[in-house]
């Protein structure tokens, strides 16, 4: 079922079909900001090259890019179980984490930037 946008009544309007369709999708997107580990292990089943653009279309919309305080703590929550899945399946050696390419310091530290929140990784990540 096709949800039109031009009329004006909103979701008052939607079948009852639709109406559970996007329930269904709320209680989805709801799981998977507060349930990270879903993401974190999906990020790692995909092929590597796809991962980042994967992280910035979909994974970074579905926490709203951090934009309230609620989905940046939830967005961060992401980031640390990635962190650990990248860790438990690539590092062997702890060296293996500065000689090789981790991918999701690449995307935390991308995210920041784009953001222009380097002064917020600073204190995230400084002593």
């Amino acid at each position: 079922a096709v949800v039109s946008t031009q009329s004006t009544g909103g979701l008052k309007e939607l079948s009852k079909e639709s109406r559970e369709m996007l329930e269904s999708y709320q209680h989805l997107f709801y799981l998977l900001q507060t349930n990270p580990s879903y993401l974190a292990k999906l990020l790692f089943t995909m092929p590597q090259n796809n991962c980042t653009k994967f992280m910035e279309t979909v994974v970074l919309t579905i926490y709203n890019y951090g934009t309230n305080t609620r989905e940046e703590c939830l967005l961060l929550r992401l980031f640390r179980h990635a962190l650990r899945e990248e860790i438990q399946r690539k590092v062997d050696k702890v060296q293996d984490i500065s000689t090789g390419s981790p991918t999701v310091i690449k995307i935390v530290v991308g995210y920041y930037r784009a953001q222009g929140n380097q002064n917020s990784l600073k204190s995230l990540l400084g002593p």
